[in-house]
């Protein structure tokens, strides 16, 4: 897997950002829009598998769990718990 990660949209093409990404949002932007929010964004880190497109494996094994983004949850905190 070669990731390569851009600042930028150069080179972005409107197919690359389809798919999955606002999986379960009730009400998620198209494609067009989701590529102007990006083109309107203050800055942009994108990361990219030349391979094959697919991230989520990848961010898997940094511990990250899959959800609208990758995130990673600390469900032992979630009651304002600090662990010393």
């Amino acid at each position: 897997m070669e990731i390569t990660f851009r600042e930028s949209l150069e080179g972005i093409g409107i197919d690359q950002l389809s798919g999955n990404f606002f999986e379960g949002w009730p009400n998620p932007p198209s494609t067009p829009t989701f590529l102007k929010l990006l083109e309107q964004s203050y800055a942009v880190e994108l990361a990219v598998d030349e391979e094959t497109g697919e991230l989520q494996s990848f961010y898997e094994k940094q511990g990250m769990q899959k959800a609208s983004g990758m995130v990673i949850r600390h469900y032992q905190n979630q009651a304002g718990a600090v662990n010393s």
